[in-house]
């Protein structure tokens, strides 16, 4: 017996919880059918209103628009009975009549702006019954200004649609206002107007192939030892700096590495390096050579863009680049004084490998060594790499100094052992077919692509 109570009261509470929400739905779709009733009558009404209002402005800022109307419609000028359906005013505005267009001057003149066309025909009574008039043919001076000033806000709404949809069109973006430069901004724009200037110096290759690049000195007490570099490292990513050490000697100058004043300690803007280490790649970076100008701590403020000329130039080679383990940023980087005649290190790079039977079938070269030791002339630009002829290369073969291409005034240093010398061995997956009877094949197919 209770179950049967709790299921009947179940049935009583399912019905009473529809019925509810069907009231409920009965009553949102009324709301919403008044709703969309009411924004129609809205839009409808919305140019008569506006219309209105500008109407009431007009009459309340224009006095002796006012008079004359008043004057008119008091002389009972009846010129709308000569109009017919096709020169009705509702026609070209809601809500107005002709009998408006003639009682106001100011909405005539707004007319004869905006719908010309309503006054070339059907009306040639009214024009004569306002010539007759007498005064009736003069506009008011304060209409003829409202309706001058109308018809331009409507040309520049035109205006500003068309450029608005020409900014939407383009991709880039339109700009209809210069602003106004404060101080700050024109400081921030000479600066960047500085760095620009400086990447372009950074981005042209100069003579020889020697890059420019510089530093500051650093002081041996304050800036010297694992934390105070560490402190120099950690600054924001537009002043970090990179210590390091410049050594070495320099015969043109008379400097020997044997005297002490020959080292000194140095700080490299962080983000210098790394243009040159996203040009060249750390592989290649510590081969080139650069035109190294080196600042003193007290010009720091003033030559800080490093267009200065209170710097001293040296000729060095990075030495002993070290990178952060983890975020793979330049840690620490060395300078050796470079000159002419002075041995440097520079990469190997294979070409015509397409031409090698060996190579196109999957071979590869296993290198022993991937830099070889040059001297460069004076005069001469020093090359970014070593050429190395892969023409006609076999498997198993060992590559070595024959098949370099030395520019003209570059040579292999005297230090290095030629006969000892190795590039590499040509390594590849085996096959039965020899390589002359793999020629022969592809001699063969193309006479046959020839012939057909």
């Amino acid at each position: 017996m209770t179950s049967v109570r709790l299921t009947r009261a179940c049935g009583v509470l399912q019905r009473t919880f529809q019925s509810h929400v069907a009231a409920s739905s009965a009553a949102v779709v009324t709301a919403s059918a008044s709703l969309t009733t009411t924004k129609s009558t809205i839009v409808n009404n919305l140019d008569h209103v506006l219309f209105s209002t500008r109407l009431s402005f007009s009459s309340s800022s224009s006095s002796s628009a006012a008079t004359a109307a008043t004057a008119q419609k008091t002389n009972g000028n009846s010129a709308q009975t000569n109009y017919t359906k096709d020169q009705d005013a509702s026609t070209f505005m809601a809500g107005v009549t002709n009998e408006d267009v003639a009682n106001n001057p100011t909405l005539s003149a707004f007319f004869q702006a905006n719908f010309p066309e309503y006054f070339k025909a059907g009306n040639n009574n009214n024009n004569k019954e306002q010539d007759s008039s007498g005064d009736s043919g003069a506009v008011d001076p304060d209409a003829a200004k409202l309706a001058t000033f109308i018809k331009s806000e409507l040309e520049r709404e035109k205006e500003e649609k068309q450029l608005l949809k020409q900014k939407r069109q383009s991709s880039t973006p339109l700009l209809l206002r210069s602003p106004v430069s404060t101080p700050l901004q024109e400081s921030k724009k000479e600066k960047h107007e500085t760095e620009t200037e400086n990447e372009q110096i950074i981005t042209t290759t100069p003579p020889n192939n020697i890059r420019p690049l510089w530093c500051y000195t650093r002081q041996k007490g304050a800036e010297s030892g694992s934390r105070r570099c560490q402190e120099l490292r950690n600054q924001p990513s537009g002043s970090a700096l990179v210590p390091g050490i410049l050594y070495g000697s320099d015969p043109t100058k008379g400097i020997l590495s044997t005297d002490a004043s020959s080292k000194t300690l140095v700080k490299t803007p962080w983000k210098l390096l790394q243009c040159e280490l996203d040009r060249y790649t750390y592989h290649h970076f510590e081969s080139r050579v650069y035109d190294l100008t080196i600042y003193s701590q007290e010009d720091n403020d003033d030559d800080d863009d490093g267009d200065g000329n209170s710097g001293t130039i040296h000729r060095v080679m990075p030495r002993d680049v070290q990178y952060h383990p983890i975020l793979h940023k330049v840690y620490c980087c060395n300078y050796l004084r470079y000159f002419p005649g002075k041995p440097i290190s520079i990469p190997i790079e294979y070409i015509n490998t397409e031409e090698s039977a060996a190579m196109k079938r999957g071979g590869f070269i296993a290198p022993i060594t991937r830099h070889v030791t040059c001297i460069v002339e004076d005069g001469v630009p020093i090359p970014e790499k070593i050429e190395l002829e892969c023409t006609g290369v076999k498997l198993k073969e060992v590559i070595r100094e024959e098949r370099l291409i030395f520019p003209e005034g570059v040579s292999m240093s005297p230090t290095v052992n030629r006969e000892l010398f190795l590039v590499g061995t040509v390594f590849g997956r085996s096959s039965e077919v020899d390589e002359e009877d793999v020629v022969a094949t592809e001699g063969e197919e193309e006479v046959k692509s020839g012939d057909a």
